[in-house]
């Protein structure tokens, strides 16, 4: 199974770079800083329980806006059937597969927060399943698929109320800058 998820991943690449093997020969100039910056990437692929499907978030650079646009696309064990699942605005990641292979979970990044998604693979319709009042990163599904677990960045001996009420009061201060009375300091 890696070494068929390894081949479709290979001939993925080709297909979205959009460049063949005989294409590759005729390119004259040097690969380039730029091409690098330019390059499509995938950022982890997961394959559904039941093999037929494989799921992974491309970041597509954009090099004016100086970001990157992350979706997830979909497309079958086989390399057939290639296809973007979701889209702007966000950028969608950590996909993962419910045991009957039916629903897709992802994390979904807005300006706002990050929240837990699902997308039903038969309709493609995605349904926000989270609403936390901080954001939601490292999404994975039990295996039995009835619990949800991710990680949310809190202060240090803080709850997530009193997280959500220091960055509120962090957000109104006028001041950016820190004070730091100790060391080590990381710079």
């Amino acid at each position: 199974m890696k070494i068929i998820t390894l081949i479709c991943f290979f001939l993925f690449s080709l297909l979205i770079t959009g460049v063949s093997p005989i294409q590759a020969q005729e390119y004259s100039e040097p690969f380039s800083a730029q091409d690098l910056v330019a390059l499509h990437r995938i950022e982890g692929i997961s394959t559904s329980p039941d093999g037929r499907w494989i799921a992974f978030p491309l970041r597509i650079p954009n090099l004016t806006s100086d970001k990157g646009e992350t979706n997830l696309w979909l497309m079958r064990a086989d390399g057939q059937s290639l296809h973007q699942v979701t889209f702007q605005p966000g950028s969608d990641s950590s996909p993962c597969w419910s045991p009957d292979s039916a629903t897709l979970y992802y994390v979904k990044a807005l300006p706002e927060s990050s929240q837990v998604w699902k997308i039903n693979i038969a309709t493609e319709k995605s349904v926000q399943v989270t609403n936390e009042s901080l954001g939601i990163s490292n999404l994975k599904l039990s295996p039995d698929g009835t619990k949800l677990a991710f990680s949310m960045e809190v202060f240090p001996g803080t709850t997530i109320s009193e997280t959500v009420q220091r960055d509120e009061t962090i957000a109104r201060e006028k001041s950016s800058g820190r004070i730091y009375d100790s060391l080590p300091i990381r710079h």
